[in-house]
């Protein structure tokens, strides 16, 4: 990043706080099984788009990143006009759940930054389900971001 700056005679620390980053990962759907490490009404769902998450994070503020209200706009909109169906969530209960993405080190460099991602039904367990929706929403979201 450093080197594409430089060739630009912009300093470094200029093009981050230019830049905007949708940290593509994955976010942890409503399991009705472990129901107690959700908070249901900001719980990501299967087959209800791509999951868009404001903050990550565990342990309440350590090793998080929280989205600001332009970049939620900023991405509301991009998604909005691009017919993708999505839905904000969070990564789990408040000091219960939670997770953490590489979000966090782009936004310790000034970069505007957000999570997005397919839910995934008992992530890291042996067997993992998604939905088919989802998957799809999740190529267009990053489409409607990284070819605009």
């Amino acid at each position: 990043m450093s080197d594409l700056c430089d060739t630009q005679g912009v300093p470094l620390k200029t093009c981050y706080e230019n830049s905007f980053c949708l940290s593509a990962d994955v976010t942890a759907a409503f399991d009705p099984n472990y129901a107690s490490v959700y908070e249901l009404q900001n719980a990501s769902r299967v087959n209800w788009g791509v999951g868009v998450a404001k903050y990550t994070g565990s342990r309440g503020k350590g090793e998080s990143n929280d989205a600001g209200a332009e970049t939620v706009a900023k991405l509301r909109r991009l998604l909005d006009d691009a017919g993708v169906i999505w839905h904000l969530a969070e990564l789990g209960k408040v000091d219960v759940g939670g997770g953490g993405t590489v979000a966090m080190y782009m936004a310790n460099r000034n970069i505007e930054t957000i999570d997005a991602g397919t839910p995934v039904l008992a992530m890291h367990a042996p067997l993992e389900l998604t939905g088919k929706l989802d998957c799809y929403m999740t190529y267009r979201c990053m489409k409607a971001v990284y070819c605009i």
